[in-house]
């Protein structure tokens, strides 16, 4: 039955990959943005120029026949970065995130196709592709470099984790033989077109800095969970769309179904309550916290099984 349950999911993404350029009478302005970038209109583009690259290849293909194909991408990136962080096919294919992202045209896959090749070199041992992986990331750097520095944490021992980051410092100096001093060009872009932020879901725009305080019991107990590391990044990351959260789906199991209720939220501020998701799998992912619950309620009722109880398996699981 869950076989076919996740057989069924990626139908469903394919056929929303699939559909809605097809169903859509409008390009969407995400995509637009990436193919004109491609075709040498940076004037919205905000990130390293090696993420260009894919949209020059699409770039001769027709708007709709592009959308598929970034579409189809996605599912495939998505799917392979899931597959090596452990989550659960299952949400991340049915998440509200995921149709957000078919549906704007943006590259999530991409970007969980390079994380997901950094944490199978780390987990493996194998410099270059975790090197490869991270340079792959690092086109969206928000996403890339907190996330990949991530990985590099929880998975890669030092001797990895050093050939690793030496060799993506040496393919970003190439960078800047190839693009130019490109870092410049992004931030002249960002004071003349600011990125639009009026449907973020990020807490960073209602409460400031104040959110990196998520980040203070992460480094004082050196805790080396990647659910709670996507998490915490989900939360305190200054600019952050819906479709930012299946970073953090790729990670989870079925409690990520929670993001499931931006179906019920439409588009608008509204969505701000998509961060309920990544709140309850912070919370979910202490196991110092879920003891102390086990205990309290030890306390309270007749000591039995703790659904909280983290010798138990997983809620990630």
């Amino acid at each position: 039955m869950m076989r076919m349950l996740r057989f069924s999911s990626v139908v469903f993404s394919i056929f929303i990959a699939i559909g809605i350029p097809l169903i859509l009478t409008w390009g969407t302005p995400d995509l637009k943005v990436f193919l004109n970038a491609a075709n040498g209109d940076l004037s919205r583009y905000y990130y390293a120029p090696w993420g260009i690259h894919f949209f020059e290849l699409i770039a001769p293909l027709s708007f709709r026949a592009a959308h598929i194909v970034l579409g189809i991408t996605n599912v495939v990136g998505l799917g392979f970065a899931t597959w090596v962080f452990d989550g659960s096919i299952l949400v991340i294919m049915t998440s509200y995130a995921m149709t957000f992202s078919l549906f704007y045209g943006q590259p999530d896959g991409l970007w969980a196709l390079g994380l997901g090749m950094m944490a199978l070199g780390a987990k493996r041992k194998l410099s270059i592709l975790l090197a490869i992986g991270f340079f792959i990331a690092l086109a969206k750097y928000y996403i890339g470099l907190p996330l990949g520095i991530g990985i590099l944490w929880c998975y890669a021992n030092r001797r990895t984790a050093f050939r690793g980051v030496l060799i993506t410092f040496i393919l970003f100096l190439a960078s800047l033989v190839i693009y130019g001093f490109w870092p410049i060009g992004v931030l002249d872009r960002i004071n003349t077109i600011s990125p639009t932020t009026e449907f973020t879901i990020d807490l960073w725009t209602h409460l400031g800095p104040l959110v990196l305080l998520f980040w203070l019991p992460v480094f004082i107990t050196r805790s080396k969970s990647y659910v709670l590391w996507t998490a915490t990044w989900a939360l305190t990351v200054p600019y952050l769309y819906p479709h930012g959260l299946t970073h953090v789906l790729v990670a989870t199991g079925p409690i990520g179904v929670i993001g499931h209720i931006g179906y019920l939220l439409g588009f608008g501020q509204q969505l701000i309550w998509l961060q309920v998701m990544p709140l309850v799998v912070y919370i979910a992912a202490w196991p110092q916290l879920q003891s102390k619950v086990s205990i309290m309620i030890s306390r309270i009722k007749r000591p039995r099984t703790s659904l909280f109880d983290p010798s138990k398996k997983s809620v990630f699981s």
